[in-house]
């Protein structure tokens, strides 16, 4: 049985096996603790947590007293122990938030289990976050609760009228907001040093393998970062759920051959994906398929400047090359068409050389392209 509770222990008489007229009939518990007497059939008591109020094995046993003495039953032998009668129900254990969010605590409540009026207080840690006391137990938590990125414990207490009883903790995690535009120009950090986990402003820290700050060569200012190897890789991720993006930035890339592992094996979920082949042109992921792109060839060992312009609510993507206006390619088709939104950017490999990266946004506003020529007139009149 599970405390609290209330049960009904029923005793069966033989009229004609006793020595006497029967008068009542006594219920004990654990030997000697009356639970009660009844006169008449059924024999009934009823043993509740008045009577069995901690955890342990319980003995019931019944005496038929008649006018010539009394008679013994056979023990019944039972075990209680303290139901779960508060639990946090939603959000489920793990569950992780962004700021800004807002989402119900809710407290699942054994209502077979309370007894009298019920109040369910919510805390975190020692703070107390609120409290209800009428069905669904439930507050409304928001990031002013939790205004710093973390972990966080929750839990309940029901209070009633027989017991105070606490639920087991439930864990939510607010992550930190990393949210667009994000600007990176590698300014900050001493040349020679590993990217990972450098951070321009304190929201987006780099993951970062075998990349390092450098002061030569640099696109703009005094700092880019460079790929040293052909595992090296850069990441930024984003969870702002944002679906019409530019991706602008200035790279020295290393030409990759067709079959080269960085450029077929990508990362799954990868909304637009493109590389410069041997040749110096641009191949470009339409879907699935690695499409060449026309354009005047690029060199190695030059900077090179491209824009992406990702469009999550279609699932394609258009592709600029130098800050030209005109796009090099347009309404190419995602890589994978169940990304929903911009959740990653990401960099990767390089050869003999190293590759170096500089002056990388990342808005849902368009850059600043060349100025369209408008050219010189002559005229007279």
């Amino acid at each position: 049985m599970s405390i609290p509770f209330s049960h009904t222990a029923t005793a069966v008489v033989d009229d004609d096996k006793l020595d006497g007229i029967l008068q009542y009939v006594e219920f004990f518990l654990n030997g000697t603790q009356s639970l009660g007497t009844d006169t008449s059939v059924p024999f009934e008591a009823v043993i509740d947590h008045t009577h069995v109020s901690t955890a342990g094995t319980y003995m019931v046993h019944a005496e038929v007293v008649v006018d010539g003495g009394s008679e013994r039953s056979v023990a019944a032998v039972f075990t209680a122990e303290f139901a779960t009668r508060v639990g946090i129900a939603s959000p489920t254990n793990g569950t992780s938030v962004v700021p800004p969010f807002s989402t119900n605590l809710v407290a699942g409540v054994d209502a077979d289990h309370v007894v009298g009026a019920v109040t369910v207080t919510f805390f975190s840690g020692g703070d107390t976050l609120g409290v209800d006391n009428t069905p669904p137990y439930e507050i409304t938590l928001d990031q002013t609760a939790f205004p710093v990125p973390g972990t966080y414990p929750l839990y309940a207490v029901l209070d009633d009228d027989f017991a105070s009883s606490t639920s087991e903790i439930s864990f939510l995690t607010v992550e930190l907001l990393k949210a667009l535009p994000f600007a990176e120009g590698f300014e900050g950090y001493a040349a020679g040093s590993d990217l990972d986990g450098q951070d321009p402003d304190g929201s987006h820290p780099w993951a970062a393998t075998d990349v390092v700050v450098t002061n030569s060569p640099v696109w703009a200012g005094n700092r880019a970062a460079a790929l040293t190897s052909e595992r090296a890789v850069a990441t930024q991720t984003f969870n702002d759920g944002q679906t019409d993006v530019w991706t602008d930035l200035y790279i020295q890339p290393v030409f990759a051959s067709d079959d080269n592992a960085s450029v077929t094996n990508l990362p799954g979920g990868s909304s637009f994906a493109f590389y410069v082949g041997t040749n110096g042109q641009v191949v470009a992921y339409n879907g699935t398929n690695k499409t060449p792109l026309a354009h005047v060839p690029l060199t190695e060992g030059q900077w090179v400047r491209f824009t992406v312009h990702s469009d999550h609510m279609t699932r394609t993507w258009n592709l600029y090359l130098n800050g030209n206006r005109a796009p090099i390619a347009t309404d190419l088709g995602f890589f994978d068409i169940g990304a929903k939104a911009y959740t990653e950017f990401g960099v990767r490999g390089a050869g003999a050389l190293r590759t170096p990266v500089d002056s990388i946004t990342i808005d849902t506003n368009a850059p600043a392209m060349n100025a369209a020529g408008i050219g010189t007139v002559l005229y007279g009149r």
